[in-house]
């Protein structure tokens, strides 16, 4: 892609570019159009401010105690090593 991009290049990268998987140089690039696209600014933005809610709400919940101890047990299970008399 070059310096500018086209407005179905930058939505192709939108995801990427919320999950910060895109190399600095192409990252650039795309921002820069979301910030000077008046077309696309809005998709951007709703799908931005969309993402930090899911990932503050998922942050914000936890398993119960019971339940991570019991995950983490079946965890431990499962990465023992067989047992040779059985």
């Amino acid at each position: 892609m070059s310096s500018h991009t086209n407005c179905r290049d930058a939505v192709q990268n939108l995801y990427s570019l919320l999950d910060d998987e895109l190399s600095p140089e192409l990252k650039a690039t795309v921002e820069r159009h979301f910030e000077e696209c008046p077309g696309c600014f809005p998709l951007y933005q709703f799908e931005r401010s969309f993402c930090r809610f899911l990932r503050a709400r998922v942050a914000a919940q936890t398993a119960p105690p019971e339940l991570r101890r019991r995950v983490f047990e079946r965890l431990l299970l499962e990465n023992e090593p067989p047992d040779p008399s059985a």
